[in-house]
């Protein structure tokens, strides 16, 4: 069968090849209108390759942008679009070779010559090359390099981690600045603060355990964790300083602690702040700076306390939390109770300056504790003291209470009151409050003190005892009460004027 079949195809293709020469030349068929149809098109050979793009300088760069610009190619040869790639070139370990393109940018580029690829890496070599294209060929590169500007420094970068305290309620106003200024980088440079995170005291340098060490790694891509402007603070761009608000829009504890979004849940906290400085081009360059939050120097503004008359009696004054605290006053005082300077002991112990001593007097006085630290902040804390009688104290007070000034001496005459061991005595000018002077004298002994721009000579003399000095013109008041080592009893008053 095979060969027959080949046989037959062969008469086939013989048989065909025969009738195509047999058959007639046909005319040219004629158009509708009776004209001969159009000659076909005659074939033409595809356009050459684009020439070589023209530049003087292919490529110029800010710190963030590369632009490259050319001029097209000479020649006949028809151009479609450009292809224009941007590459980083980093170090090449082979000798031979300067760097080693990595992965790069590209774009096509239409009707146009220059193209712009921003979001680039400041300071950062690139190579560049750009070729004509069209529908058949490829041209040929034209190549480059550029290197973007570096991003802006600063001046002086030794404030990286620098902390600066700030007190709750302290009275001096928090500043930090002038922050350094920057150079470099493309166009105006920018500075701004923003919050990082925050911790709880402790080693922040190494950042063991409370979150402070590598602040840069905080909160990629997120909204800051700490609002500095919400925790009471202000940045002047201009003058590149930081500082606490005055006012009810100073920082407060809760306030601070609110703008770490619960992060920390008491003082002191330490909040890590950026400065940054921002070029033109979004470039960005930062400074870690840290400010540490303490909480105001004393929990309670008051505090009350009381002693008893005749009893040997200790106030302990409050401690401010910070032990280095540099300066401490009080104002006022417990008739017969002194100060006590505060030791070292008593600073690491949690313990202020003290009263110690037997009150002489009863009653109530305001007595004004106040620190302060090197940094300006201050507190006050503002103790009542109540001196009470004891069991046994005089009842009754003292009658037929008579002042006579003349001839430089003020005459008081009284009636004793009976087991009375000795008389407390306060003086005050006309307005005055008490006791301006206050003097515990006892029947039988000559007496001197002096207070509140008065000076008193006491002297028993049986019912009476007279008060010698140098008293200024005006009009006074004396109150007079009986004591014993129980309390003092209720007071008689007085009053003289000494003339012009």
């Amino acid at each position: 069968m095979a060969p027959l079949q080949k046989n037959i195809r062969s008469r086939l293709i013989v048989a065909f090849a025969a009738a195509a020469v047999a058959l007639p030349l046909l005319a040219t068929p004629a158009t509708a209108q009776g004209d001969p149809a159009p000659e076909p098109t005659p074939y033409q050979e595809p356009p050459g390759q684009p020439g070589l793009p023209a530049s003087g300088t292919l490529a110029t760069a800010t710190s963030g942008t590369v632009t490259v610009s050319w001029t097209a190619p000479t020649g006949d040869a028809p151009v479609n679009y450009y292809r224009v790639m941007v590459k980083e070139c980093k170090a090449s370990k082979r000798a031979d070779v300067d760097c080693k393109p990595v992965r790069g940018k590209t774009k096509n580029v239409r009707n146009a010559t220059s193209v712009t690829f921003t979001k680039m890496k400041p300071g950062t070599t690139y190579n560049v090359w750009v070729r004509a294209i069209n529908i058949w060929h490829k041209g040929p590169r034209l190549t480059g390099s550029v290197t973007t500007t570096a991003a802006p420094t600063f001046d002086d970068d030794s404030a990286d981690w620098r902390i600066w305290s700030y007190t709750i309620g302290q009275t001096d106003q928090f500043s930090i600045g002038p922050l350094p200024a920057a150079t470099g980088g493309h166009g105006t440079l920018t500075y701004s603060v923003v919050g990082v995170n925050s911790c709880n005291r402790g080693n922040v340098d190494e950042g063991e355990g409370d979150g402070c060490g590598s602040v840069h790694k905080y909160n990629k891509g997120g909204a800051p964790l700490v609002n500095v402007a919400a925790a009471g603070f202000s940045f002047d761009a201009a003058t590149r300083t930081l500082t606490s608000n005055t006012g009810s829009n100073a920082p407060t504890a809760a306030k601070v602690l609110a703008a770490t979004s619960g992060r920390a849940t008491a003082l002191p906290v330490t909040v890590p702040v950026w400065y940054t400085v921002t070029d033109a081009d979004g470039i960005t360059t930062r400074l870690t700076l840290r400010i540490e939050v303490q909480p105001a120097l004393f929990a309670s503004s008051t505090m009350t306390e009381t002693v008893t008359v005749g009893t040997a009696a200790t106030i302990q004054l409050p401690q401010a939390h910070d032990v280095a605290w540099s300066k401490h006053r009080l104002t006022g005082e417990v008739p017969g109770m002194a100060f006590g300077t505060p030791t070292t002991a008593d600073r690491l112990n949690n313990r202020g300056g003290r009263l110690s001593g037997t009150p002489t007097t009863t009653g109530t006085t305001t007595l004004t504790w106040a620190v302060s630290l090197s940094n300006g902040a201050s507190g006050t804390v503002t103790v009542t003291v109540n001196i009470v009688n004891g069991a046994g104290a005089p009842t009754a007070a003292p009658t037929s209470v008579s002042a006579e000034y003349s001839a430089g001496e003020v005459w008081i005459g009284y009636t004793g009151v009976e087991g009375a061991t000795g008389y407390v005595v306060q003086v005050i000018p006309d307005g005055g409050s008490w006791p301006t002077l206050n003097v515990d004298h006892a029947p039988g002994s000559a007496h001197a003190a002096s207070g509140g721009g008065l000076r008193v000579h006491l002297i028993n003399e049986g019912p009476g005892f007279t008060v010698v000095s140098d008293i200024a013109a005006g009009t006074y008041t004396l109150r007079i009460a009986a004591r014993n080592a129980n309390g003092v009893g209720p007071w008689s008053t007085a009053t003289f004027t000494v003339p012009e």
